[in-house]
């Protein structure tokens, strides 16, 4: 059984970092070795649950009816314009670069206090059979903002708009609200196959960081993690 009695510094602004994954991959992380993927992995992954086609988009336009949209071509009909308008759904820009991404949820007093630390959706998801509880979340974060800093890293919480509407000036820290249940925050890189002996590229899409060290951190069932913790208000 496990039971936890946490100290939060406040009710939603900090709290413990935690990831949802198989316990051999968890137990990477918890020795200090963190994954990052390419933003174009995730546009590829079949799973919703896991992957998301519009992973990294900056700006979505729907076509609402009163956008005309013509194309041309030299070679066809002479260069006259053919109206296409009414075969564009929407349009989407996703920007070319080689940012990479560490994904984790968090866990705050708000979301035990709401019992809202885990979705239904994320319980039936074979993916994520176990929990990691970084315990020492202040230093992790610390270690890897460090380590990476030279790679333009930004970490933060994950924004959720409706993609139903028109959507501009979105990023690696955007997502769609029917992904919100997951309670994201994120560590982004930029990384142009520097050489550092920190990062070992397991292949063009994965990256791994040794932060060199163990972290103190439990690794539960995903099926007892909603049901072990008391609350120090102190």
């Amino acid at each position: 059984m496990y039971e936890f009695n946490l100290h939060f510094d406040d009710y939603d602004e900090s709290g413990f970092l935690i990831k949802f994954g198989h316990k051999e991959h968890l137990e990477q992380i918890r020795n200090g070795k963190v994954r990052f993927t390419s933003l174009k992995t995730y546009q590829k992954i079949e799973n919703k649950n896991i992957g998301d086609e519009n992973e990294g988009i900056r700006t979505l336009l729907h076509q609402d009816g009163n956008l005309k949209i013509t194309y041309c071509n030299p070679i066809i009909e002479g260069g006259s314009e053919t109206d296409i308008s009414n075969s564009i759904k929407s349009f989407k820009d996703f920007p070319d670069n080689n940012k990479y991404i560490s994904c984790f949820s968090y866990l705050t007093q708000k979301t035990i206090v709401e019992n809202d630390i885990i979705s239904n959706i994320l319980l039936t998801e074979p993916e994520w059979d176990y929990v990691l509880l970084i315990l020492d979340t202040s230093n992790f974060i610390t270690d890897i903002l460090n380590i990476l800093g030279p790679y333009n890293l930004r970490y933060g919480r994950v924004k959720y708009f409706d993609y139903s509407v028109n959507q501009i000036n979105l990023d690696e820290f955007s997502k769609s609200k029917d992904f919100e249940k997951q309670k994201e925050l994120r560590f982004s890189m930029i990384y142009n196959n520097q050489v550092d002996s920190k990062i070992i590229k397991i292949n063009s899409d994965i990256l791994e960081v040794n932060l060199g060290k163990a972290y103190l951190a439990d690794i539960i069932p995903i099926t007892d993690f909603q049901k072990c913790f008391t609350i120090n208000k102190n």
